[in-house]
């Protein structure tokens, strides 16, 4: 079994929920038995209050915080000063982590007001908003990088069953509001986890600026380290933040699960 699948596999089970519900399976088994009893109460109720304390928001965001701001927002003078450190004839790519993308249902239910159209201008539908995020920050980059005459790509990883055209299409249509021709465009479609997007990104050419959602950048540049490729990180998007910090919620646990899978990722890195 490959690194990739034993890492996801590896993360589902320690998710908080699904690991307070083995911790609390086993507690009401070990119930079962006089001999074991009481190391059964012990588990359930330690589970309970391991539920707790994983949904108080201010634990799951705190951790969340740590991640977040590893890297600060790429303002433009920030970028105006790394493009001056770079060779001003050197190529740059600009890689766009993937995220969400579905067109299938979309495209049906658009098409049939229009039998035999292709519905290009709805394609941008299919973005999630994470991914929406990413677009956006990359597409601002893109424009500033056209003020100042510089040769780029911008790279974007789609990895999903969808037909090449469909997502050609799709971020085509996207960047064109930008002024983006698509002939700057690169479709990456056979990334299937991290690590694959950053040696896809290399594969390019030019020094990179990386885009991705603020956590998942932490992750992202320990892996473009792990290759020895040099990044420059552009967060874009931020998880929001629960005001009521002692109060248990559902998004606290949410935000528990993107920091573990967020830190086993990692793994990929020590990974050779």
């Amino acid at each position: 079994m490959s690194f990739f699948w034993v890492r996801k596999i590896l993360s589902r089970v320690l998710f908080p929920v699904p690991l307070l519900l083995q911790i609390g399976l086993l507690g009401a088994v070990l119930l079962i038995w006089k001999r074991t009893r009481r190391t059964g109460v012990v588990l359930l109720l330690g589970s309970h209050v391991l539920l707790a304390v994983f949904s108080l928001p201010i634990l799951s965001d705190s951790l969340l915080d740590r991640l977040e701001k590893a890297h600060p927002p790429l303002t433009a003078t920030r970028l105006q000063t790394w493009c001056q450190e770079t060779a001003p004839t050197g190529r740059l790519v600009i890689g766009v982590a993937g995220s969400g993308f579905r067109t299938a249902e979309a495209l049906a239910e658009t098409a049939a007001g229009a039998p035999g159209k292709l519905a290009t201008d709805d394609l941008w539908a299919g973005f999630n908003d994470d991914f929406l995020i990413r677009l956006q920050e990359a597409g601002r980059i893109a424009r500033l990088l056209e003020a100042s005459g510089r040769d780029y790509r911008l790279a974007v990883s789609i990895s999903t069953d969808a037909a090449m055209e469909t997502k050609v299409a799709a971020i085509e249509q996207y960047f064109s509001r930008f002024g983006i021709a698509p002939e700057r465009l690169v479709l990456i479609d056979n990334a299937v986890n991290s690590k694959a997007e950053i040696a896809c990104f290399e594969a390019l050419g030019g020094k990179l600026i990386l885009v991705s959602s603020a956590f998942h950048l932490a992750r992202l540049m320990k892996l473009a380290d792990a290759r020895r490729v040099s990044a420059l990180p552009a967060p874009a998007g931020y998880v929001g933040r629960n005001p009521l910090a002692w109060i248990p919620s559902a998004d606290a646990l949410n935000n528990f699960r993107i920091v573990v899978y967020e830190y086993l990722g990692r793994l990929e890195a020590w990974k050779k």
